[in-house]
């Protein structure tokens, strides 16, 4: 049997042919999309990997000074001010308000304190000489242990009342003054909206909000 196509089946289906082919320029508009999509994945996980190398880094400078952080961690301090223990091994991140935040610091000493939104206590006590050259010291609570922190850089009061990172065993307390309004008026005291980020390890980390009060211990 003979099957004969008529001139309009043929035409059709050359039609279809010829639509179902990418012409040069789309081809080419393709492949340079397909690029930009290969190039956008590349630079993001670029961005990802520079804020994973910089969060790191910053636990390094800490660690790479260790040895002054060590020796702030051990000088001696009246009770209250925790011990070298890591209180978030294995544990969640909560903060414990410190009940004798106000008797921890001596008459004279110059400190700071974290007290968190909606809250009436410290749950970070903090002081310093007035000193460049001298660390901080801090306490935290968690579960009922406390831990002594140290700040990672000098800068004595001036640094700890504009913000800076606390060390302690496994452990990082970033104050980032969130305004620097004051919330009262300025004199022997200062309180700043704040926040502390609390980083144990590497990877678990919890950003409380609230207000950094600094000054004068009466």
């Amino acid at each position: 049997m003979i099957v004969r196509y008529s001139p309009l089946l043929a035409c059709m289906t050359l039609l279809l042919g010829a639509c179902s082919q990418e012409s040069p320029i789309e081809a080419e508009g393709n492949a340079v999309a397909n690029e930009a999509v290969e190039v956008g994945a590349i630079v993001q996980n670029s961005v990802v990997n520079v804020l994973d190398e910089a969060r790191d880094a910053a636990i390094d400078v800490a660690a790479g000074d260790r040895k002054a952080v060590n020796v702030a961690l051990a000088a001696p301090q009246p009770p209250g001010w925790g011990g070298t223990v890591d209180v978030f091994k294995e544990k969640e991140i909560a903060l414990d308000p410190i009940a004798d935040a106000d008797s921890l610091r001596q008459p004279g000493e110059m400190g700071c304190a974290f007290v968190p939104d909606g809250r009436d206590e410290a749950v970070m006590v903090a002081k310093a000489e007035v000193n460049p050259a001298a660390r901080a010291i801090a306490v935290i609570s968690n579960d009922g242990v406390r831990e002594r922190l140290a700040s990672a850089v000098a800068g004595g009061f001036g640094a700890l009342s504009q913000g800076t990172r606390l060390v302690g065993q496994g452990v990082a307390a970033d104050i980032k003054l969130t305004s620097r309004v004051s919330l009262t008026p300025v004199g022997q005291q200062s309180s700043y909206p704040a926040s502390l980020a609390v980083t144990a390890g590497k990877e678990r980390k919890h950003v409380f909000a609230g207000r950094w009060i600094c000054g004068l211990h009466k």
